[in-house]
């Protein structure tokens, strides 16, 4: 993950103080981004349900991300470490949804499976990145 290009000069407390502030910051963005598209969209472009499914989705990768871009070290470790919130949260609806009756429980079942897509999203980004450092260190 790169670093935000601001926070460069900033001493590494800071930006290790920073990491779950912009992790929660990011969210905001996302969802101030999410209902301002679907205030946009319609039926025709799959309506507002289908922007939930994305903002879900995008929802745990984006915490990830944001957090990670802030640490100015270990970033790797950080974006594991911040999985750790989208996944228990995950958990927590699916085994909280476990004792719904099956029509209310359909939706934090949903809920935790598409949190956990996004985990593996940020998991496949962050790998990425890693491989592309690597190879263009070892150059």
């Amino acid at each position: 993950m790169d670093d935000y290009e601001f926070m460069t000069s900033w001493p590494q407390w800071i930006r290790w103080l920073c990491v779950l502030p912009a992790a929660f910051a990011g969210i905001v963005v996302a969802v101030i981004a999410s209902f301002v598209i679907g205030m946009f969209s319609s039926e025709d472009t799959g309506g507002p349900a289908s922007i939930r499914v994305f903002f879900e989705v995008m929802m745990s990768a984006i915490f990830i991300f944001s957090g990670t871009a802030a640490a100015p070290k270990y970033k790797e470790a950080i974006g594991i470490l911040l999985s750790s919130v989208p996944i228990g949260l995950a958990v927590w609806l699916w085994m909280r949804s476990a004792v719904l009756p099956p029509d209310r429980a359909d939706a934090g079942h949903y809920i935790s499976i598409t949190l956990c897509i996004g985990v593996v999203i940020a998991w496949g980004t962050m790998l990425n990145a890693f491989v592309k450092r690597h190879k263009s260190s070892e150059a």
